[in-house]
């Protein structure tokens, strides 16, 4: 079976002024880069400019989109426009540097292997946009070929010779480095970072916690919180801090980790949070069978068949709109009072047996569509 996913509006170069004002009105960067999304639909000269502009736009997330955008319309850079890409390229050599950097910093850190994981995963996503940005500037197919090349060792040495001779001067000092360094876990600390500062581990994972909005991705964050809890062994002022953050995602890690360190720690601080932020967080971090996470729930749907490939922004965001419901024996869903079913729902069965559709049953890890 299928999920079919309403297709995209339709969108034309008449809209642009539209979407234009509702980019500068909208306050967060996941509408910011559905309009960008629009406008790379649109791919006219007019709407190549607005996603050329937004290169340089204060929010990491809205820059990455609008390279991806621009770079799936086919656009290639005016000499007049040429510096902002190069820009955009300079600043995204600066973002892979840093996660080299905090790489080779949480090397052999066995505490902090999920943070290594899912920074190796945003880092990997970052070179992606690279490549797509210096395909604004040359010919897309030797770029992209030179990317292919690059995993391979056999013919990375090829690869690099030919961006040596490709790309301009300025370009070749902030690129070329990121890609002779070879792996960030290797023992050698790469050239390629050596202006960044050496942390130590813990140190490392809260600078990561502080890094710009889009530096790194929630699911690395998440990570980061439990991961500097387990490497500290005590509650740290960023884990503190974190009570408070604006994402549930990260508000909510850091509750659990807060209460695994010391519960009386957590009651203390948690008791200085409003009445309603403190009972969603009691929910998932106190009591003696809690709720999981919103991050927990994004793992269990992540090690299932058919979600494994999907984005870890688009589980996270699963996982956040979910609801979980714990049901006494033989009782159903729509039984559980104010919990009427009234769509299909995505299930997934966390423990215990439940009765599927077609009058089988699922069992823990098992995952359904009920209509």
């Amino acid at each position: 079976a299928a999920l079919a996913l309403p297709p995209e509006p339709i969108v034309r170069d008449e809209d642009l002024p539209e979407i234009e004002h509702a980019f500068g009105r909208a306050t967060t960067p996941q509408v910011r880069r559905r309009l960008l999304r629009a406008c790379q639909r649109i791919a006219t000269p007019r709407a190549q400019r607005f996603l050329l502009a937004q290169l340089v736009f204060p929010d990491r997330i809205v820059q990455l989109q609008a390279a991806l955008s621009l770079a799936a319309t086919g656009f290639r850079a005016a000499p007049e426009q040429e510096e902002t890409v190069k820009r955009a390229v300079e600043e995204i050599a600066e973002l892979i540097a840093w996660d080299m950097a905090a790489l080779f910093d949480l090397k052999r850190a066995a505490a902090a292997e999920a943070t290594r994981a899912s920074l190796a995963l945003d880092l990997e996503g970052k070179r992606r946009t690279l490549f797509r940005l210096l395909s604004l500037l040359y010919d897309p197919q030797t770029v992209q070929q030179a990317r292919r090349s690059l995993a391979d060792a056999g013919t990375s040495v090829y690869a690099v010779e030919v961006l040596d001779v490709l790309l301009s001067p300025d370009l070749k000092a902030c690129v070329l480095p990121l890609l002779e360094a070879g792996p960030a876990s290797s023992l050698a600390r790469p050239g390629a970072i050596a202006k960044q500062p050496r942390l130590a581990r813990a140190d490392r994972l809260c600078a990561l916690l502080h890094r710009e909005h889009g530096g790194v991705s929630t699911w690395t964050r998440a990570c980061a919180l439990a991961d500097l809890g387990a490497l500290a062994g005590r509650v740290l002022p960023d884990l503190i801090a974190n009570l408070h953050h604006p994402d549930p995602i990260l508000a909510e890690e850091a509750a659990v980790t807060i209460h695994r360190l010391d519960p009386a720690a957590y009651a203390r601080y948690a008791g200085k949070l409003p009445t309603g932020a403190r009972e969603r967080l009691d929910r998932v971090a106190s009591g003696s069978d809690p709720f999981l996470t919103a991050f927990a729930k994004a793992k269990l749907l992540r090690g299932r068949p058919g979600f494994a490939q999907l984005p870890r922004e688009v589980l996270l965001r699963l996982a956040a709109a979910s609801e979980e419901r714990r049901l006494a024996g033989g009782e159903t869903i729509e039984e559980v009072p104010g919990k009427q079913q009234t769509a299909p729902s995505l299930i997934a069965v966390l423990s215990g047996r439940l009765g599927a559709p077609g009058g089988g049953e699922a069992g823990a890890g098992d995952v359904f569509l009920a209509f």
